[in-house]
């Protein structure tokens, strides 16, 4: 009689690791197409076009990520730029958010020490889609945090190809707001973790 519960038992245990296993599976494969899906959607301009960059906030952000790349990121601080603001010019390093040109500059360097040769504009061109996928994945994060898995996988699909983050969002689009999504979702995110540990600790302390 012992011996056949302790078989039901280890059955029963292997169902459910095998159940937690399959869903597992099956969100990871929905996550990657949830990216796919959010790259893939945002490239109709390089498809119906070319690789450029588009808009003027975007080429100006270009010129300023191939100057730093060119010259380091200390001089892009003491860059005076005499091409903006026509015809005052205009000091960049102290009137720009640098953290989306160290990001491609970055990227570039990351490709450049493992011998892989990509011109700094493809980077920047491609930036916003890889970034929308990010964002997705970060989405799910934040909302399997809130409420659970269903619903981040539902807010990743819906943050993936919701029309007004696309419209920011699409290749050669190289602006600020390609990369404030994904960081102030993962904010949260964190901010979130943050207050469940010191809730936890918090607990434990005062049950010592």
């Amino acid at each position: 009689m012992t011996t056949v519960n302790d078989n039901s038992s280890e059955y029963i245990t292997n169902s459910s690791s095998s159940s937690a296993g399959l869903k597992s599976l099956i969100t990871v494969i929905i996550l990657i197409c949830v990216c796919i899906s959010g790259f893939i959607s945002r490239l109709f301009s390089i498809i119906r076009f070319e690789s450029v960059i588009h808009e003027f906030d975007p080429w100006f952000n270009y010129r300023s990520t191939v100057y730093m790349t060119d010259n380091g990121f200390y001089n892009f601080l003491n860059w005076f730029d005499d091409l903006a603001w026509y015809p005052l010019g205009r000091i960049v390093g102290g009137t720009v958010f640098p953290g989306l040109m160290v990001t491609s500059g970055a990227i570039h360097w990351f490709f450049y020490m493992i011998n892989i040769p990509i011109h700094i504009r493809e980077i920047c061109v491609f930036l916003a889609p890889i970034f929308s996928g990010l964002t997705a994945l970060a989405t799910y994060l934040l909302t399997k945090e809130l409420w659970s898995k269903r619903a981040g996988l539902f807010a990743a699909a819906f943050i993936a190809i919701a029309p007004g983050y696309s419209s920011r969002s699409v290749a050669g689009s190289y602006d600020n707001e390609e990369y404030l999504s994904i960081t102030k979702t993962n904010i949260n995110d964190y901010e979130i973790k943050i207050c469940q540990w010191v809730e936890k600790t918090n607990k434990m302390l005062f049950d010592i």
